[in-house]
């Protein structure tokens, strides 16, 4: 699923979310697999209200948990997604293999 940020009328960014069932969450769970501001509209708190209007809207849906990946050198995300709520999970790390 996909939502679009704006203001008013402009798009300025988006949130692609999907969704998986994970046994450890007892349910449905979901991961933020793309999240882009433009550039140009960052540090205004759009992302701050994006990830929480989201975050809310899966609550209702009864989604059990969100995930999201971020660089290790990025810490402006981090200091976002840490204001938002979320925490590393200290005894996990994500792994890929690609197909």
């Amino acid at each position: 699923m996909v939502w679009l940020i704006r203001i008013g009328q402009t798009a300025v960014g988006y949130i692609a979310v999907c969704f998986c069932y994970s046994i450890e969450f007892g349910g449905t769970d979901s991961f933020i697999d793309e999240f882009f501001i433009d550039e140009e509209y960052r540090e205004r708190g759009l992302g701050t209200m994006a990830i929480e209007h989201i975050v809310q809207e899966l609550r209702q849906e009864g989604i059990r948990a969100v995930s999201l990946e971020v660089a290790n050198l990025n810490n402006g995300a981090k200091r976002l997604y840490s204001r938002c709520g979320f925490t590393p999970r200290d005894r996990y790390s994500l792994m890929t293999k690609r197909l």
